[in-house]
């Protein structure tokens, strides 16, 4: 019955925390779309009561398609042309999607904006042979949520953009060389417990 279905879902504020987890997702160091970079932070995360929202799970609800075909997929359109198909799946993408299952219910699955806007903290990895694109408009809009980010990252710090070093700077974020450095920091800071 749909109403038992509801009501076992557990709804987001439950959660003590929520973090939109950034990072790049075209070229990523790893080879994939961005999901190995961000499971071991998810897990974590969850452990803590703290939401993880992440991008390589939602884009598929949104899209209907991995982050692999449809980055295919805008590769093609781009190549011919096809602005209508390009900019119909960017909406999925960053500003999220409504639609209406077989019983027509509303389902809203937020964009990325969305993600940003509710978040509590911002977690992002940059790893080196990553080339983050959409990362830095997510720590732009972050910034002026005043919504701190934690960015996990063997890179030195000169190596990153100068306008992300500020902006986290702006929102007292921190940069972290490993996620265990990263998980003992918020754990203290939010006052945090990893349950087993």
């Amino acid at each position: 019955m749909l109403i038992d279905k509801i009501n076992s879902i557990k709804n987001i504020d439950e959660f003590k925390y929520i973090s939109y987890l950034i990072g790049a997702m075209e070229k990523t160091a790893e080879g994939d779309s961005g999901e190995s970079k961000r499971e071991k932070l998810f897990n974590g995360l969850v452990k803590r009561n703290v939401f993880p929202i992440d991008p390589t799970r939602t884009e598929v609800m949104r899209t209907g398609m991995t982050s692999k075909e449809l980055k295919e997929k805008l590769e093609g359109w781009a190549a011919s042309g096809n602005k209508d198909l390009i900019k119909k799946y960017a909406k999925y993408i960053w500003e999220g999607r409504n639609m209406v299952d077989e019983n027509y219910n509303l389902i809203y699955i937020p964009g990325d904006f969305h993600a940003v806007k509710i978040s509590n903290f911002i977690t992002c990895v940059v790893n080196e042979g990553d080339s983050p694109c959409g990362t830095w408009g997510e720590a732009g809009i972050a910034t002026d949520r005043k919504i701190p980010m934690y960015l996990i990252s063997e890179l030195p710090k000169y190596k990153l953009p100068g306008s992300f070093r500020q902006w986290m700077a702006i929102n007292d974020g921190e940069v972290f060389k490993t996620e265990n450095e990263y998980f003992k920091f918020i754990d203290e800071k939010y006052k945090l417990k990893e349950e087993k």
